[in-house]
């Protein structure tokens, strides 16, 4: 079991391993190759060096919505690269350093509650990428309770090691959201149902893997959870965790605020979602680049800049 990145103490490690024997009946998991065209708002978490260690979502032109485990312990904020790929009809690879880290105040390193942090950057994405809106509690707990409706979680094929070619292509994994009873009883000990959310990978054994962490879970464009922890993603009938987003709404209203950047609503399908407005620091312009990403061979890369073992 892991983070995806990094170490869970061990009573965690124990609960979660027995996840591994519990088989999950009718559900349907379903892995397929998709395009950042449809899921443009996912992005990359990387070192100096540009090796992935987590994931995130943009929800304007510079915040990045993550897991706070990927950037507790990270010091300067200027030592996460955020990294877009580009796409044909948009724009070109994009690469760009964080300005500053909020973590909520009630994140527990331990346990994981309020697994939901954000990402200031020092400069502006474009403004024509079709960021994420965040989810009222009133449409996450529809999602939850209504298995018709599916989402989608957005991993990356250089973090999947049965994959050769290390490149930078997003792997879509389909997935119903658990409801609270359902997560419970897979994580007994570790549940907390007011900032954490549950699935499952089925069969085919397809979930996230290690460098995953901060990803984004989407429901249409809504951006639900965040990939938070899990276990070896090859095991088959295994479950993954999520922190909840529409938890964290509070907190991302203050942080955008103090940029002077409006945290907005609209309707989406009956219920609330929010976005952030564009606001006087929603900056210009960011350097482009276009290059070959180095590839890491072995099993394990010890990230210098951040004192942690992915």
């Amino acid at each position: 079991m892991f983070l995806y990145h990094s170490r869970l103490p061990t009573y965690l490690l124990y609960v979660i391993l027995i996840t591994r024997f519990i088989s999950v009946d009718n559900f349907h998991n379903l892995v397929k190759e998709c395009t950042l065209e449809e899921y443009d708002s996912a992005v990359t978490l990387r070192t100096a060096r540009l090796s992935q260690f987590c994931a995130g979502a943009l929800i304007q032109t510079r915040w990045v919505v993550t897991a706070s485990h990927c950037v507790y312990m990270v010091r300067p904020p200027s030592a996460i690269r955020v990294m877009k790929k580009g796409t044909q009809s948009k724009s070109r690879t994009t690469i760009i350093k964080a300005s500053k880290i909020y973590l909520q105040e009630t994140y527990d390193p331990k346990t994981l509650e309020n697994d939901v942090s954000l990402l200031f950057l020092e400069r502006s994405f474009p403004q024509n990428i079709n960021f994420a809106v965040l989810p009222s509690t009133d449409l996450f707990l529809h999602l939850a309770h209504h298995n018709d409706d599916v989402g989608v979680v957005v991993t990356w094929s250089e973090n999947r090691p049965w994959v050769q070619s290390k490149v930078m292509e997003p792997i879509c994994i389909s997935v119903h959201i658990w409801n609270e009873t359902s997560c419970e009883i897979h994580y007994k000990y570790i549940f907390q149902d007011l900032t954490m959310f549950c699935t499952g990978s089925g069969p085919h054994g397809n979930h996230p893997c290690r460098g995953d962490s901060g990803g984004p879970l989407y429901v249409d464009n809504v951006l639900v959870g965040v990939v938070s922890f899990g276990v070896d993603c090859k095991l088959k009938n295994a479950s993954s965790m999520f922190g909840r987003v529409d938890s964290a709404l509070g907190f991302i209203e203050k942080a955008v605020a103090s940029h002077e950047q409006k945290f907005m609503k609209k309707n989406f399908e009956g219920f609330d979602v929010y976005y952030v407005g564009v606001g006087q620091d929603s900056g210009v312009g960011a350097k482009r680049y276009m290059f070959v990403i180095p590839v890491t061979l072995g099993c394990c890369v010890w990230l210098s800049n951040f004192g942690i073992l992915i």
